[in-house]
């Protein structure tokens, strides 16, 4: 779907260093297609702040991608989950046929959520599959990231 824009391809190429992070979880429902992953990545101001530039380029670029075909609409739209640590970026990606509502009918579903708090970014990265994916969770659980990142940099 990103290679439909050549500034969201560029946006999304620039936050591939948080996917690379050597601190990562990952949480699966068991038998469904859905689940968390979560990747932590600290540095340096210098290296924060372009990981966040990425991030902010990312939402401003790829929030307004639709593809649609005869087979299938892909939509990028970018998620509000509020105001969380120094820093929140958000866009959630839509896969399904046309002429169906994306949020509730979709086929393949990800929320992609970056957040920074201090000299840390994390990615909160949810997915789901028809009929399993819940959007309310996406949120549930960068809150609960986010206060337990900030209480692990407090105590460190």
């Amino acid at each position: 779907m990103v290679t439909r824009s050549k500034a969201c391809t560029t946006a999304v190429k620039g936050i591939v260093p948080l996917y690379r992070a050597k601190s990562a979880t990952w949480l699966k429902k068991k038998d469904k297609w859905e689940g968390m992953s979560q990747y932590i990545v600290s540095g340096t101001r210098g290296k924060i702040s372009a990981l966040e530039r990425a991030a902010k380029k990312m939402v401003r670029d790829c929030s307004h991608v639709t593809v649609t075909s005869d087979a299938a609409k892909d939509t990028i739209r970018k998620l509000p989950v509020g105001k969380l640590g120094d820093g929140v970026y958000g866009i959630k990606l839509r896969s399904g046929f046309p002429g169906k509502n994306l949020d509730k009918d979709s086929m393949v579903a990800i929320d992609i959520v970056i957040i920074r708090v201090e000299n840390t970014m994390m990615v909160l990265d949810h997915d789901g599959h028809v009929g399993e994916f819940d959007p309310s969770l996406t949120r549930s659980a960068a809150e609960t990231a986010t206060r337990r990142l900030r209480e692990i940099l407090q105590a460190s």
